[in-house]
Formats: structure tokens, C-alpha cells, sequence
């Protein structure tokens, strides 16, 4: 049962990295994915939300916290600029897990809806720049 799960997993991260919309936030093993729209957490948000609104896939809104070093940044330290700090950033992400009984069609259907959501949320996000 475990490896079905991490085969179907796998083969919804291929999904989504062949969409070149999306950036895997986990290592997939097991039967988790964790997902967001590239590098934007407020369209991350607004893809969940649109999901949530439409009611035919359940996916969980996660956030964490991680160490990027940021070149730009200088701060000064006891009269010395020091550049280089490290500082953390936010990373807001959808996980997707594969339930007991999913098949590929599962996986497909779920993919279908996310990105036809993506490419809604996208859309609107582009309209309004």
C-alpha cells in the first residue's frame, strides 16, 4: 500500500513539474506532495482559496520558515557592515496527500482541477497588474 502511495505521489510531482507553473517544496517519498504556485505565496494562497470554493479536491494550506541568504542585505554590527546574513523566509505551500484506494485517474483528476484553478488564479492576478 505504502509504495502505490509513493508511486502515485511520484507520478504527481512529474505532473506538476512538467507544468512549469508549480515547485515542489518537499522531498516526495511517501504518498505526501507539498506544492506552490513558483515562488509566490499570495497566489499560492489565492490557488487554495479557489480550490476550497469550487469544493472538488481537498488540499491543506501549509507555512514554514526557512533560512535564505540574501547578498543584498547588509546590516551593521557593532560599527562593521556585514553583509551575507541569513534571514528567514516564509514559505506558504499546498499539500497534497494521496488517500487509501487512489488510482492514477485520481491523481489526473486532481491535477486537472489544480491547474485549470492556476491558470484562473493567474489570469485574474495578470488582469489586475
Amino acid at each position: 500500500m505504502t509504495r502505490h502511495h509513493a508511486e502515485l505521489a511520484k507520478e504527481f510531482e512529474k505532473l506538476l513539474l512538467n507544468d512549469g507553473r508549480f515547485q515542489i517544496t518537499n522531498c516526495v517519498r511517501f504518498g505526501l506532495v507539498c506544492f506552490q504556485l513558483k515562488n509566490d505565496n499570495q497566489l499560492t494562497t489565492a490557488l487554495h482559496k479557489e480550490l476550497m470554493k469550487k469544493g472538488e479536491i481537498f488540499l491543506v494550506l501549509g507555512c514554514t520558515e526557512t533560512n535564505q541568504e540574501s547578498k543584498q542585505r547588509k546590516e551593521v554590527e557593532d560599527g562593521e557592515i556585514i553583509e551575507n546574513r541569513n534571514e528567514l523566509t516564509k514559505v506558504i505551500f499546498l499539500r497534497f496527500v494521496c488517500i487509501h484506494g487512489a488510482t492514477m485517474d485520481d491523481i489526473k483528476f486532481a491535477y486537472e482541477k489544480i491547474s485549470l484553478a492556476a491558470t484562473y488564479i493567474l489570469d485574474v492576478e495578470g488582469s489586475c497588474s
